[in-house]
């Protein structure tokens, strides 16, 4: 996929979607439009992330983790797809890191925490 509209079509419902692979016996044609329906995808192995815990700001998206130290730190991530209430973690958490789940609000870097 090089290319996804960002906006729907409210006429028809449809999303433009640009897509490149090969075509060696000429199925399709330059400008032809054809119907697309993805039922899913697998993934071999992947961190993922509840969405209710990702945050956002001007430097990203970010999670909070609990370092060794046992203080509250932001870590910013790349994510990709969607799963249900989860986000792939594309790069920026290694696997046996904890994040902070619940109590978000009171969450604040630099702060010490007791984690569960």
């Amino acid at each position: 996929v090089n290319f996804i509209d960002n906006q729907v079509d409210p006429k028809t419902g449809n999303i433009t979607f640009r897509i490149k692979f090969d075509n060696p016996n000429g199925l399709l044609l330059p400008g032809q439009y054809v119907t697309l329906q993805v039922t899913s995808f697998e993934l071999e192995q992947a961190l993922i992330v509840p969405q209710n815990i990702v945050q956002e700001d001007q430097g990203g998206r970010y999670v909070l983790v609990v370092d060794n130290e046992e203080k509250v730190q932001a870590q910013y991530v790349q994510l990709g797809e969607r799963l249900d209430e989860n986000w792939v973690v594309q790069s920026g958490l290694e696997e046996g890191q904890r994040l902070i789940t619940s109590g978000l609000q009171q969450a604040r870097p630099g702060n010490s925490v007791t984690a569960n």
